[in-house]
């Protein structure tokens, strides 16, 4: 059975499942407010699942990168001392989401849109009941 890029990853760092799960579930709530600016907008994207599917999909991406750099792959124990430390900081740097490109593919663009034009409709409701 091959491992899974969190399951190498999380060997070969010492990082506890939680912290790793934390850790991508915060970079995608950091993305959201980069890409949209607007909390009820990122709470609405945020239940979308295809969402969560599209930033699991991209943090693989980045997961298989850093794993491909740093041949972890090919290493079968827990990295200590400064590799380690140099390991982190790598990962922290291929998964800062400050510099991530990543647009949206189609498929979730056109859930996202649906799921802004429902707000915008709520929000004219909203304000037509003020007049």
């Amino acid at each position: 059975m091959t491992q899974s890029n969190k399951d190498i990853i999380i060997k070969s760092l010492g990082v506890p499942e939680f912290e790793y799960r934390e850790f991508k579930r915060d970079a995608a709530w950091i993305w959201l407010d980069k890409f949209f600016g607007d909390p009820e907008s990122e709470d609405a994207i945020s239940l979308i699942p295809l969402f969560w599917k599209w930033w699991n999909n991209q943090w693989d991406i980045r997961d298989e990168e850093f794993i491909r750099l740093t041949n972890l792959h090919q290493i079968n124990e827990v990295l200590t001392g400064q590799v380690r430390v140099n390991a982190l900081s790598l990962y922290n740097e291929i998964h800062n989401v400050h510099d991530f490109i990543v647009q949206p593919n189609r498929f979730l663009n056109i859930e996202i849109r649906k799921v802004l034009q429902e707000l915008a409709a709520k929000e004219e409701m909203k304000i037509k009941k003020l007049k």
